[in-house]
């Protein structure tokens, strides 16, 4: 408007207005695209439509693809947040974004968690891990599952990975992936009766962002006293490969493991005692600063800087449990997410990237722990009744088999009910979270404004210069009495009045600072020269254009606020002592 008035531009009167009222308008469309962005998505209507429109251009650009690929180059994939070097370096909080929809079409019968992982690492070497080489083997998913070998407390599962923030080749699978709908290529180690040690899956076609795969793994479910029991028989291959140390790791670093499990004699419990004290000593945070040059990362991690995120906490405890003998591994990709339980399927961001620690029970297999303070604790029965004898679980249905609210709430954290409150876990909740916390802070910054007569003469003022700044004129009720906000004086004495106006002490407009200040010296004696210290300042600033030491202004208003507040609320006591 500045510019328009310069240059003696004809403007309407009204385009300021236009202006605003267009900004109101757009805004408005942009929050209620935004709240409604969860439904639409969810809508299996809007869904097909979509599919429908949009699959006969995914199918052209495959096939321009295929036959231009040796012309432009490979096609960008995105593999995963893991590559296959993992460093310990500075954490930066990710640009979070939705990278899929994962809907559990089976789910273990017992107490688990879910992990979508991409890939392990196996070797240390001091500031980074590294990915085992493995043996590259193909796989067809007509022939069925994968062997595991003959394990203890596990259950599978099958899940639909519904893809929503680009394309990929490295699979995200169950932990211990048995089986993938797509012909893909495995690196594996080769155990014993042709049972794999599965490392990761690479699809053999990329599967595109909007796609879907189902797949299966082997989730681990036992007791804490089945893990307790499976003893220290560790296979060969696993003591060859995840007993690893290298020489940087230090003494302290070992002899923490020694003291944190102390006393305990089997590996579950000593697993257990790190995990725990990792998540109570050491503070979470995504954003942070590298590991000096000069220092072992771990070391600087546990005893100096005691600051990090998953990478770190995985880490550390695995290196500290293969310390003390325990064969474990770091394993990568993504925490479960979160949970929609109205459709059942988790939403994975990428601020759901994860990496954790995987440890070797014999007879069991690889399980999981989790040792990094930002994920639920994962806790384990102490016994389930089917190990036993291997009977049927005491919380079966009537057909032997656990229906899919008590599923669900075995997967959910223990004090998530997915009965009639499921909703309560979903979204809406969290909306209504958010708005009572902002209906709070409303209410709060009202009932404020209404205590503090400095806060509302601070608000009154900064909505009157929003009003005007948009070209329009503010309204009476807003407009400033006779000063001005230029200046800390100015902004002092405004206050100073706004409180004399709350406590009956000023007649009206036309009334002069000096009679303010006497009006308020004859009533309050006690703070009567701080009070004139502020007018004089005022005047001496306003009419005679003369510097004022702010410090002293400053001073005499901090000496003034206490009495003025004392006084409000003895004026607002009046009726009651009247009555009394």
């Amino acid at each position: 408007q500045q510019v328009w008035e310069s240059a003696r531009a004809r403007v309407p009167i009204d385009t300021a207005y236009r202006v605003s009222l267009a900004g109101l308008v757009a805004a408005v469309l942009l929050v209620g695209l935004a709240w409604g962005a969860p439904a639409f998505a969810r809508s299996e209507t809007l869904a097909d439509a979509w599919k429908t429109i949009s699959d006969p251009f995914l199918d052209a650009r495959d096939r321009v693809g295929d036959a231009f690929g040796t012309v432009r180059g490979p096609t960008i994939v995105y593999m995963s947040d893991y590559d296959e070097v993992l460093e310990l370096k500075a954490g930066t909080q990710p640009v979070n974004r939705l990278v899929m929809d994962v809907d559990p079409i089976e789910f273990p019968s017992r107490v688990g968690r879910f992990y979508w992982r991409t890939r392990v690492y196996e070797a240390y070497e001091g500031r980074q891990w590294t990915v085992s080489e493995g043996v590259p083997i193909p796989f067809d998913p007509n022939e069925g599952d994968l062997s595991l070998g003959d394990l203890a407390g596990r259950d599978v599962v099958e899940v639909n990975f519904a893809l929503k923030g680009g394309d990929i080749q490295l699979l995200f699978l169950p932990s211990q992936p048995i089986w993938v709908e797509r012909t893909s290529t495995l690196t594996v180690t080769p155990l014993e009766e042709g049972a794999f040690d599965l490392h990761t899956v690479k699809s053999n076609r990329v599967i595109r962002d909007g796609e879907s795969y189902l797949a299966r793994g082997s989730v681990a479910t036992p007791s804490a006293d089945l893990l307790r029991l499976a003893g220290e028989l560790y296979p060969q291959w696993v003591i060859e490969r995840y007993l690893q140390l290298p020489d940087t790791i230090t003494d302290r670093t070992i002899e923490l493991a020694q003291i944190i499990t102390q006393d305990l004699e089997n590996p579950y419990d000593q697993a257990v005692a790190i995990t725990r004290w990792l998540r109570s000593n050491i503070e979470y945070n995504r954003e942070t600063e590298p590991p000096p040059e000069d220092v072992e990362a771990i070391d600087w991690f546990l005893f100096d800087y005691q600051i990090g995120f998953c990478n770190y906490y995985a880490s550390a405890e695995v290196i500290m449990l293969r310390s003390l003998g325990i064969p474990a591994r770091l394993a990568a990709g993504y925490a479960r997410g979160t949970f929609d339980s109205d459709p059942a399927v988790y939403h994975v961001f990428s601020e759901d990237s994860h990496s954790w620690p995987e440890v070797y029970f014999p007879g069991i297999g690889w399980v999981e722990f989790e040792p990094t303070t930002s994920q639920p604790v994962l806790t384990r029965p102490e016994a389930l009744d089917d190990e036993a004898d291997g009977g049927p679980l005491s919380n079966l249905d009537r057909e032997g088999s656990l229906d899919r609210e008590e599923r669900l709430r075995d997967l959910l954290d223990p004090d998530m009910d997915v009965g009639g409150a499921g909703a309560e876990q979903g979204g809406w909740s969290l909306l209504r979270r958010i708005a009572l916390l902002v209906g709070g802070v409303f209410v709060g910054a009202l009932i404020w404004l209404r205590l503090s007569p400095t806060a509302w003469v601070v608000a009154r003022a900064s909505l009157s210069r929003g009003i005007t700044r948009l070209g329009m004129t503010p309204p009476e009720a807003l407009n400033p009495m006779d000063y001005s906000w230029d200046t800390l004086t100015g902004r002092i004495y405004a206050s100073w009045t706004e409180w004399l106006k709350r406590l009956g002490m000023i007649t009206g407009r036309s009334q002069t600072a000096m009679e303010r200040v006497a009006v308020f010296s004859s009533s309050l004696p006690e703070s009567a020269d701080a009070a004139w210290t502020i007018v004089d300042a005022y005047s001496k600033e306003r009419f005679g254009q003369q510097s004022i030491d702010e410090d002293e202004v400053k001073g005499a208003w901090r000496s003034l606020r206490g009495g003025l507040w004392l006084a409000l609320l003895w004026k607002s006591t009046d009726r009651w002592r009247d009555k009394s």
